[in-house]
């Protein structure tokens, strides 16, 4: 099933230049930097295409949110220059606190809800490498919770196995913000919000995470492999899984410490296991249910394809002689005709 359909947001086909310093060039996305002690008073908005200012009551000291244009390929790259010229022209000091966060939004508008499903399946995977990437205990952080931590609770992960649209719908209305992988915003924009990573301001470590999401998201939505096979190679192979996700960007030091990251993998596949389960029974206990009235529905069936068995009148010489079904039809039927009539007086 297409997301578009469940969201209403339809694809955008934009045309795009490539930029050596992206890892996926085809792939709209949006990037919004919490910012504290900026003045905006002190800026020329109309020197920035690309970028969005805004005031955030969540933040402190003067503090913003600079949102960038939903751009691809090279304006990912012109979009951060941007920035650097932002920070660089203002009057004041900007900084980022512990409040502060950078999120990046990424266009599923174009994908399936299988697509969505590998995505969700591949990051639970790593989200506690990403996590411990992106530091200062973003785990604990309240505004980014661990989505292994939370896909018990909405019912909209296990719905994705066996999508139904007023079903996905309903469990996106009821999905948390505040998550580190937030899916909410498929609503509004069609899109998917990663909230792990601290607020910073430095432009190419900005640029190494982006294509970090970059790179898991086209290995989630390009894969062969379905979810069964993508947790079971964490334990076949989880060092080319890494390589396979991420191609080398920004990974490099965690191959030092392979049993925590190892842990953290299982976990994130287990988790994601267990909701699989849960879809599977659910999925089983509704067939068994529409398996059960069926019974019924063949025996109404069949006494009426009796009923239409039954023979028309014999057409006789002498018009005005009553003419007779025969007997031997009745006896012959008489017993299923009594327990279908039973069995569809239960029914209805």
């Amino acid at each position: 099933m297409k997301l578009s359909h469940v969201t209403g947001h339809a694809p955008e086909k934009r045309k795009y230049g490539k930029d050596v310093k992206v890892s996926v060039n085809n792939r709209l996305i949006g990037i919004e930097f919490e910012i504290e002690g900026f003045k905006l008073h002190s800026i020329n908005y109309t020197d920035f295409s690309l970028l969005e200012f805004k005031s955030d009551g969540s933040l402190r000291d003067n503090g913003v949110e600079i949102v960038t244009l939903p751009v691809l390929g090279e304006d990912i790259v012109l979009a951060l220059q941007e920035l650097k010229q932002v920070l660089s022209t203002c009057t004041s000091t900007p900084y980022c606190s512990a409040r502060c966060g950078l999120h990046v939004h990424v266009d599923m508008r174009d994908c399936t809800t299988e697509q969505l499903l590998k995505v969700l399946c591949v990051y639970s995977i790593m989200e506690a490498l990403l996590l411990d990437y992106c530091g200062d205990n973003r785990g604990d952080n309240p505004y980014c919770v661990p989505l292994v931590d939370c896909l018990a609770e909405n019912p909209v992960y296990k719905h994705l196995f066996y999508p139904k649209k007023e079903y996905i719908q309903n469990g996106l209305q009821g999905t948390k913000k505040y998550t580190a992988l937030n899916i909410l915003p498929l609503n509004a924009l069609g899109t998917i919000e990663f909230r792990l990573h601290k607020g910073t301001l430095d432009i190419e470590e900005v640029l190494q995470w982006v294509n970090m999401l970059l790179n898991l998201v086209n290995y989630a939505v390009t894969t062969e492999k379905d979810v069964q096979q993508i947790t079971d190679s964490v334990c076949s192979d989880s060092v080319q899984l890494l390589k396979d996700v991420f191609k080398e960007v920004g990974i490099s030091s965690v191959y030092g410490r392979k049993t925590e990251v190892f842990k953290g993998m299982v976990r994130g596949a287990r988790q994601f296991q267990e909701v699989k389960v849960f879809a599977d029974i659910e999925q089983e206990n509704k067939t068994q249910k529409e398996d059960s009235i069926k019974p019924d529905i063949r025996a109404t069936d069949m006494w009426r394809a009796i009923q239409q068995q039954r023979p028309r009148p014999l057409v006789v010489d002498d018009p005005e002689e009553d003419s007779e079904e025969p007997e031997e039809f009745f006896e012959e039927h008489d017993d299923d005709l009594d327990s279908l009539q039973n069995n569809e007086e239960e029914t209805f």
